[in-house]
């Protein structure tokens, strides 16, 4: 009678690769749409400062996951952009509310990005 062992190692719990999950995070993000403009002014400008903020934070994934240095100050989180959203989020208008609340949903899937960032180049997860 002969026994299966596990293969040596085969126990062990696997190394994180930080970068590797950044990676993984931004691809799942990109198969996310980017919200659509909102009727409403105020949202419409946030819409503005949403894009740009994905802008800002894309390119400074990718810098990491391709090796480079970053400045600790991309890798901020925009919480007054969360706080307006949020507020807008409970807004009494059914529209406006919906729309920030997907705008503030695309917002945290940056703001995940951005905390796997600090982590893949050694610094606190904290925003």
């Amino acid at each position: 009678m002969t026994r299966d062992y596990p293969k040596k190692g085969s126990g062990e719990k696997k190394k994180r690769n930080p970068k590797r999950e950044l990676a993984m995070a931004v691809e799942a993000l990109m198969r996310e749409p980017f919200p659509e403009r909102s009727a409403d002014d105020t949202l419409d400008q946030l819409h503005a400062e949403l894009v740009l903020f994905d802008s800002r934070v894309g390119d400074t994934v990718m810098d990491i996951i391709n090796g480079e240095r970053v400045p600790r100050e991309d890798l901020r989180a925009d919480d007054e952009m969360r706080e307006r959203l949020e507020a807008l989020a409970a807004s009494a208008d059914a529209n406006v509310a919906s729309d920030a609340r997907t705008y503030l949903a695309y917002l945290e899937g940056l703001e995940h990005l951005i905390t796997l960032a600090r982590v893949a180049i050694g610094l606190s997860s904290d925003r």
